[in-house]
């Protein structure tokens, strides 16, 4: 809940933010193949979700905002297609991250080093501070073109060889990439006003 003032108006915003970290999203995809693709895609819109429960009727999440992050192998990729959870926007609504080469082998994780506790220890008041952000991002509009641009310059290319499941993704490549200057800026930044 925030309150704030608008036009000389005390006004108050509610929602529920969310943060959903999965070691392996098969978990979560393989009970729940129906329910869970629609949950996030609203989720993922900031919109109200109801849902029926066991024992207590219907209930609602109003003006959701999550962010999901899980680990996942090619496997459960193919196997999620396969069943269709990654239809209805779902995939365009998300950035994948993969590797190019298997990571370093280690029978058991290290200790952390004293550079990473002092780096987790700097980084823990940080996200606490950007909890407690609200209000609207204003893009400069000299960083508004500086996306427009990355944005049009190669999207012809790309949809003309890019392959019919990409094409949902390539629909929204103007969102994600509003999305991910906006990730960076607030990983250095407070300022709701984002700069070039």
């Amino acid at each position: 809940r925030f309150d704030y003032t608008q036009d000389g108006k005390q006004k108050i915003y509610c929602h529920s933010s969310m943060a959903f970290v999965l070691e392996e999203m098969n978990a979560l995809f393989r009970r729940n193949m129906d329910e869970v693709p629609k949950f996030m895609l609203k989720a993922f819109d900031c919109g109200d979700y109801s849902y029926k429960t066991k024992h207590q009727g219907n209930d609602m999440i109003r003006k959701m905002c999550m962010n999901f992050l899980a680990a996942g192998t090619p496997a459960i990729l193919k196997e999620a297609a396969d069943y269709h959870i990654f239809d209805d926007g779902f995939t365009s609504r998300t950035i994948f991250i993969f590797e190019r080469e298997p990571r370093y082998y280690s029978y058991e994780l290290p200790e952390r080093s004293d550079d990473q506790v002092k780096a987790f220890r700097e980084l823990l008041p940080w996200i606490k501070s950007l909890a407690g952000l609200f209000g609207r991002i204003n893009y400069s509009q000299e960083a508004k073109q500086f996306l427009i641009d990355t944005c049009d310059r190669d999207h012809k290319a790309l949809v003309a060889k890019a392959g019919p499941k990409m094409q949902s993704y390539l629909g929204r490549r103007g969102v994600m990439i509003k999305k991910i200057a906006a990730a960076l800026h607030f990983s250095e930044s407070l300022s709701l006003d984002i700069p070039v």
